[in-house]
């Protein structure tokens, strides 16, 4: 496989991907300790507000690189893929680092698989 030909948009895409679900999922957690005052109620509003425009400005970049992935060469399969394998696979590996889910071995399997695959769709017939 040529590296110039590697789908960098797509995989930044990827990328972004995960980081809008990331801050989509710390949207949702309650483990900050606020009191029950006006001022912490303030805070716990502010941080919402602050995960859901990064959020949002991720999923903004998500479609900004996918597109510009369609013009590489591999088109449409090759773009597809590779943001969905790198999103897919950095969502997981992210997910257990930073909320300690747990990994198991049919996800590896399933892991090694989208990898595969990836590599098979990506493969120049040409070279």
């Amino acid at each position: 496989m040529n590296l110039a030909h590697l789908p960098y948009f797509a995989i930044i895409s990827g990328l972004f991907g995960t980081a809008a679900s990331v801050f989509g999922k710390l949207i949702q957690i309650k483990d900050i300790q606020f009191d029950s005052n006006q001022t912490d109620l303030f805070w716990r509003c502010s941080f919402k507000a602050v995960y859901i425009s990064l959020m949002v400005l991720c999923n903004m970049f998500v479609w900004t690189f996918f597109v510009k992935s369609l013009h590489q060469p591999g088109g449409s399969i090759v773009a597809t893929v590779t943001s969905t394998a790198t999103s897919y696979c950095f969502s997981a590996i992210i997910g257990s680092w930073i909320f300690h889910e747990t990994i198991s071995s049919v996800w590896w399997l399933g892991f090694i698989f989208v990898i595969t695959g990836l590599l098979f769709v990506s493969l120049d017939i040409n070279d």
